[in-house]
């Protein structure tokens, strides 16, 4: 679906300019290429690393390689007007993302981590009183629950994902 959606985010754009934003998901390899278009169009941009399991012609399949995958992406997108938001629980990227601004010396402003509800509130509560955006995303209606189920379902790392982080502050 990731042809229709990037058509339908540019179609929204122009009659919304500022007020659409789209997902892309690291880990394909047709990503750095749709990365260019968005940052072309100066767009509001949510990286996640992608949960779907896809078949190797399609997507990384190696968490390293989707981790590198994720962090080039942002480099790309931290490099450009585009507004980025990070979405991701994994402390590799969290800490990559932190040290990477510094480096570049990249204002706090210019980007977001997003985490789901529920999972790894100290961390976001840590990031809010260091300066940094942190924004909380919450499925809601009539279908969260079996939007839920379904990404545990996809992928068995989604699940361990789960476990380990209910642990985790």
């Amino acid at each position: 679906y990731t042809d229709q959606t990037l058509d339908l985010f540019f179609e929204a754009r122009n009659a919304y300019p500022k007020e659409v934003g789209i997902v892309i998901q690291a880990y394909l390899h047709r990503t750095g290429e749709d990365i260019q278009k968005l940052i072309s169009a100066d767009a509001d941009v949510r990286l996640c690393k992608g949960a779907y399991k896809e078949d190797p012609d399609t997507a990384i399949q190696h968490m390293a390689d989707i981790r590198k995958a994720f962090k080039q992406h942002a480099a790309s997108l931290l490099s450009s007007p585009a507004c980025l938001r990070i979405a991701t629980h994994d402390d590799e990227i969290i800490q990559w993302m932190i040290r990477y601004a510094e480096e570049q010396s990249i204002p706090k402003e210019r980007f977001e981590f997003q985490m789901l509800y529920g999972l790894r509130k100290e961390t976001c509560e840590k990031l809010a009183q260091n300066g940094y955006q942190v924004r909380v995303y919450v499925p809601y209606g009539t279908m969260w629950f079996p939007y839920f189920t379904r990404r545990l379902r996809e992928r068995k790392e989604n699940l361990w994902f789960l476990l380990s982080t209910m642990f985790q502050k």
